[in-house]
């Protein structure tokens, strides 16, 4: 695969990511908006419990594709870093910047925050449907 191709290659996978994110953010700001409406105030504890249900299923199928893509776009860069050496780039500076690696601990934090943030609204959620 050529170099030019691995750029594209990441630039594909990077988009993806960010759209994984999209659909997380759309969604908890939707759930958010919706519990702290008049609407919430119909919410029983059960139907709560429903909602949270195909929350959690929403968010375990989001992470799991966030993940997936985000070790993909990690080992297309180490790729990339891998082969400036056997590269013709003439600049030092753009060099650098393909040998710099990922935020340091990105997995992880992705994984801490996804989890983090759904707990906190499957809790709210919960809470406002037994309140």
């Amino acid at each position: 695969m050529e170099m030019s191709e691995l750029f594209d290659l990441r630039e594909k996978v990077e988009n993806r990511v960010n759209q994984y994110w999209t659909y997380w953010s759309v969604s908890i700001f939707a759930v958010c908006g919706w519990m702290f409406t008049e609407s919430a105030e119909k919410l029983d504890g059960a139907m709560s419990i429903f909602i949270a249900a195909g929350l959690i299923v929403f968010f375990v199928a989001n992470l799991s594709v966030l993940k997936t893509a985000t070790e993909f776009a990690m080992s297309v860069k180490e790729e990339i870093a891998s082969r400036v050496n056997e590269s013709n780039f003439n600049s030092d500076k753009f060099n650098d910047v393909l040998l710099k690696s990922d935020i340091k601990y990105r997995l992880q934090l992705t994984v801490a925050l996804h989890l983090g943030v759904d707990s906190v609204l499957i809790i709210a959620l919960i809470m406002v449907g037994f309140s």
